[in-house]
């Protein structure tokens, strides 16, 4: 919920109003999310032999 009123915040600053329980809160929430996951070093597997 933090996120989503963040945006939403953001968003009003734009003039753009909508309630922060929308689905297009959680879809830019998602949008936001991407690509950040890849950007993070991958951890090393370890082998078992």
């Amino acid at each position: 919920m933090k996120q989503a009123n963040q945006i939403a915040a953001s968003l009003k600053k734009d003039q753009i109003e909508t309630a922060p329980n929308k689905e297009i809160i959680a879809l830019i929430a998602y949008l936001q999310r991407l690509g950040r996951d890849i950007q993070a070093e991958p951890k090393p597997v370890a082998i078992n032999k």
